[in-house]
This record gives C-alpha cells, structure tokens and sequence, in this order.
C-alpha cells in the first residue's frame, strides 16, 4: 500500500485470516464487535525503505475514529524497512464502537509492506507477585 505524505490515511487489509464473527469490515477496514467488553488490539506493521533522516513515521490505533494508541518512529537512511508495533486494551461497547488502524509519513513515495493487525477479547487477566 502506497501512503500519501502528510495526512493520516487508513491501512487497508487485503486478506483477513481469522473472522469467526464476522466482525471486520473490508470496505470501511473497520472492527466493529457485537458483544461488549475489553479487547486486546496489536498492530505490526513493516514499513519500506527509508529515504531521508527525517522520514518520520506513525501508526496509530483508533476507536471510533480518535487516537487512543499512538506508535511513531523516525528512521534512519539504513536502506532497510523497518517496523513498528504496539498494543492497548480498549472497552467497545458492542453496539457501534469500533477500531480503525491509520498511518502517517512525513515524506512521499512510502510504502506499508505489510501489516498484521490482533484484535482479542479480554476474558480474564491473572497476575501473581512473589
């Protein structure tokens, strides 16, 4: 997927592995739940190579189409792409919330070489402290 420099602009997905829900949509490349509670959103994405010293990238993770996850990272001119990831937990309430992923170059002709994006619905967290 090509970015256009300098807007935020939503990552598309050309294939969605695992749907049992049917829950994300492929047209507006939204995950919109029906059944409320919290969930675990990840995102890695591979970003082309870089250009310049200042070729600033940022993925962002939304809901309801406000940043609530904001992952960036300026790269270096390695001649290698380089990745960003990131997660957060977010209550939907199953009955219009949804979660969008987006991102944002600073300069022209860069490229998003892949994303996978994991969405889980949060049953139960167990922590012991010794």
């Amino acid at each position: 997927q090509t970015i256009t420099f300098g807007a935020d602009a939503a990552i598309t997905f050309d294939t969605i592995d695992i749907d049992p829900q049917n829950w994300w949509n492929t047209s507006t490349n939204r995950f919109t739940p029906t059944i409320a509670g919290y969930y675990d959103i990840k995102i890695n994405v591979l970003m082309g190579v870089a250009t310049s010293n200042t070729d600033q990238v940022n993925v962002q993770i939304r809901k309801n189409n406000n940043t609530f996850a904001l992952m960036s990272l300026e790269r270096n001119s390695e001649g290698i792409g380089r990745t960003i990831n990131g997660s957060k937990l977010v209550y939907l309430n199953g009955t219009g919330d949804y979660v969008n992923f987006t991102v944002y170059v600073a300069v022209a002709n860069q490229d998003v070489h892949w994303v996978v994006a994991q969405i889980y619905k949060k049953v139960l967290d167990i922590m012991r402290e010794t």
